[in-house]
């Protein structure tokens, strides 16, 4: 039996190309577990703890508000966890970037509900 179009144009099997499967490339998530960041309690209130797995270091973090202002940051570390008052800070979405010792960036999202 060939294969036919939906729209009964007749029998499409000549017009058909077998294709591989496509290739996923898994360093992209080699690399992001490699470097994961843990932040809790999130949504928190005044403080933020930040940790990394696989024994990265914290050397530089900074906290934007979502329109793109830098509100707070420290680029003065060599920390596995870090904790960031955030008393200051009016409730709302903040995003958290983070550099580590191979100067990979990661980016998280955080809730201050006051």
């Amino acid at each position: 039996m060939g294969i036919t179009d939906l729209f009964g144009l007749g029998d499409l099997s000549e017009d058909c190309i077998e294709m591989d499967p496509p290739v996923i490339n898994s360093r992209s998530t080699k690399n992001v577990s490699e470097f994961e960041v843990l932040t809790y309690p999130n949504p928190t209130q005044n403080e933020l703890n930040i940790s990394l797995t696989n024994d990265h270091r914290i050397l530089h973090w900074q906290i934007f508000s979502l329109s793109g202002t830098l509100i707070k940051e420290n680029k003065n570390l060599d920390v596995s966890e870090v904790t960031i008052s955030l008393k200051d800070l009016k409730s709302g979405m903040y995003l958290l970037k983070l550099r580590n010792e191979t100067n990979s960036w990661q980016s998280k999202k955080i809730a201050v509900v006051k």
